[in-house]
């Protein structure tokens, strides 16, 4: 393809399945992390200026994970695991590592994005977590129109499709009516196929997957 496809989040479901359908080999700052989808607007504002500090990470759920209580997000890759899976007791210590590969990734996507004329955006499902508390009916579908105002005010004049899986406010159908920039999957067909024949596997259906990728790019 002569155009970028991106995911801006909000697991790792999506790049997994990018990577597999189109042979996209290039790494991104949201590949990896897991992102509250009402967060990825005010990441792009800030130049992925995620705050990668001691004071502002926190390990959760005894070693499961790594929170940036700034965002939400789950830096659930990023850091080393001891044998029983949970995150390294030294795991401060790879800290300046990480930032240092943000700030590298984050170069990249601004690159990329700043030398073409059109791209894809992709996000899957909302980004929830055990330790994310969100107000009681809070309206996720705003996060989306808030998205691809960020494209926009980051990339003038960029021609671009924000492609949507997996939503879990139907709110957001009713964003993309109001705005042709925003593309929503229809339901992503299970067909019960998993990588390598594992049932549990975190990536779904390939060949649902494929099909649903496929329609996203096919008439941009």
């Amino acid at each position: 393809m002569d155009f970028p496809i991106i995911s801006l989040g909000t697991n790792c479901e999506i790049t997994f399945n990018l990577r597999k359908c189109f042979g996209i080999d290039k790494s991104y700052p949201f590949d990896w992390l897991i992102t509250p989808i009402e967060s990825v607007s005010s990441i792009l504002r800030n130049r992925f200026e995620i705050d990668l500090t001691c004071e502002n990470l926190e390990i959760v759920g005894d070693g499961k994970s790594v929170i940036n209580k700034k965002y939400r997000i789950l830096h659930h890759h990023d850091f080393i695991r001891s044998n029983n899976g949970a995150i390294s007791g030294s795991w401060q210590d790879e800290i300046e590592s990480v930032r240092s590969k943000y700030i590298f990734l984050s170069s990249r996507f601004f690159d990329d994005i700043s030398s073409t004329k059109r791209a894809i955006f992709v996000v899957n499902r909302d980004g929830g977590h055990d330790w994310l508390e969100r107000p009681k009916g809070y309206a996720l579908s705003s996060s989306y129109a808030a998205i691809a105002s960020e494209i926009r005010r980051t990339f003038p004049g960029l021609n671009f499709r924000l492609a949507v899986f997996n939503a879990t406010d139907e709110g957001v159908r009713q964003v993309s009516a109001e705005d042709g920039a925003i593309w929503v999957s229809p339901s992503i067909i299970d067909y019960g196929d998993r990588e390598g024949g594992e049932q549990a596997h975190f990536a779904g259906s390939l060949r649902g997957w494929e099909e649903a990728l496929k329609r996203a790019v096919a008439d941009f």
